[in-house]
């Protein structure tokens, strides 16, 4: 082979290599200037996900409602409707609804009491999902729907797509041909690029007569009133039960009424057996509650 072939072939030697690290030169460069691009249907799909964010939490949310709704039902009806320490205390476990000499009445505000426990369990579940702030509710039980309605919208943050930067090493003549092996990768930092508000309203079933206190609080004033000056305990215990029944149907209620007297205080226990539910493990929610009905 001749000396000019030579100098030839080392010639396109260095020619085919400095074209192939100017190709990784400008491979490099696009891949850096063009990496948001390569993105860019990461930013809808980042913008839908906190879309189905929100609606998980809503969903959340109204499962949680329904739990804590039979909770608070429950535990009401054993404080006799109050929402902690009875106003004119117990006796037993059972809350008075009237002090012991009859002359001044105890009953609980149900409603107002049912709410304000309700909205403190919800807080509680609501810390289960901690990429949502604390949210207040308001409550309202419309016939056999409860509503939750938040005083305060939600926001969600909705971030950047995190991005990466590729640099190939155009030194490596190999990552031309497998760049995907031969290549650094640096994360961008991911900024915040918008807020996605709403308000997770619900509405769940109701299954629960609260009405019925309002029933038996009439009926406790109607007890006083006729059933107390009765000095015969037999006849007394039955204008109670009498009164009670009356009270049920008045409230359109369903239950077994037990009835327990001793020193003219009356225990009453309300069992609302159609009332059960499976958030409670099929137990039945009672109201219970102390009369003490003594001679005026």
């Amino acid at each position: 082979m001749s000396k000019k072939a030579q100098i030839f072939d080392v010639t396109l030697v260095f020619i085919t290599l400095g074209a192939m690290i100017a190709v990784l030169f400008v491979v490099n460069t696009i891949a850096s200037e063009t990496s948001q691009w390569k993105t860019i249907g990461h930013r809808a799909f980042d913008l839908q996900n906190t879309y189905a964010q929100g609606d998980l939490f809503v969903g959340f949310m109204a499962t949680a409602a329904r739990w804590a709704a039979a909770e608070t039902v429950r535990e009401l009806g054993e404080r006799g409707g109050f929402l902690a320490i009875p106003s004119c205390g117990s006796i037993k476990g059972f809350a008075y609804w009237n002090t012991p000499d009859g002359k001044t009445t105890c009953t609980p505000l149900v409603y107002e009491n049912f709410y304000n426990l309700l909205s403190q369990k919800l807080e509680h579940y609501a810390t289960q999902y901690p990429q949502v702030q604390k949210i207040p509710y308001e409550f309202l039980v419309t016939g056999d729907r409860l509503l939750g309605i938040p005083t305060i919208p939600v926001r969600l943050n909705i971030f950047g797509p995190k991005e990466k930067v590729v640099r190939y090493n155009p030194f490596d003549i190999t990552a031309l041909f497998s760049p995907g092996l031969y290549t650094e990768r640096y994360p961008v930092v991911q900024g915040l690029t918008g807020f996605y508000v709403f308000r997770p309203n619900f509405e769940i079933p109701f299954t629960y007569n609260l009405d019925i206190y309002k029933a038996l609080i009439d009926a406790a004033e109607e007890m006083r009133r006729i059933c107390a000056p009765n000095d015969i305990i037999e006849e007394k215990t039955a204008c109670v039960q009498k009164k009670l029944t009356a009270a049920l149907a008045q409230a359109n209620e369903q239950a077994t009424v037990t009835v327990e007297v001793e020193d003219n205080v009356y225990y009453i226990t309300i069992t609302q057996q159609p009332r059960k539910s499976i958030y409670l493990g099929n137990e039945a929610p009672v109201i219970r509650f102390a009369l003490p009905l003594p001679q005026g």
